[in-house]
C-alpha cells in the first residue's frame, strides 16, 4: 500500500467588512469584532457582537450565505467557515441586527 502525503498551498482569504482594526463601535455602544482578521481557506472566522439595546435575532451575511449568530455568555457570536473553494481576496461581511422593539439595523 502506498501513502500519499499531500501539501498544499493556502493563500490568506483577508475577510474585510466595516473592522479596519478588527473592532467597531458606534455611538449607541453597539461593539462588534472579528477574529481573526486573516483567514485560510478551510478555516473558520469569529464574529463577536455585543449591544446594550435588546437583540431578538442577529445575522452575519458573507461569501454569499447567511450565518445566524447565537447568544453565549451575554454576547451574540457566529461562527463562519471559509470554504475551500471562495477565492482568496478581500469579501464585504454585514451583520444585521433584529431588535426586540421591531427595528432593524445593518453594520
Amino acid at each position: 500500500m502506498k501513502t500519499f502525503l499531500f501539501r498544499s498551498v493556502i493563500y490568506p482569504l483577508i475577510i474585510v467588512a466595516f473592522l479596519a482594526s478588527g473592532a467597531f463601535a458606534n455611538s449607541k455602544g453597539t461593539q462588534i469584532s472579528v477574529t481573526p482578521q486573516e483567514v485560510d481557506q478551510g478555516n473558520c472566522f469569529v464574529v463577536t457582537l455585543f449591544s446594550p439595546k435588546q437583540v431578538s435575532s442577529a445575522y452575519i451575511e458573507v461569501f454569499d450565505r447567511t450565518v445566524k449568530m447565537f447568544t453565549y455568555s451575554y454576547k451574540w457570536r457566529g461562527i463562519v467557515g471559509v470554504s475551500l473553494y471562495d477565492d482568496p481576496g478581500k469579501y464585504k461581511l454585514i451583520v444585521t441586527l433584529n431588535y426586540s422593539d421591531g427595528t432593524k439595523q445593518d453594520f
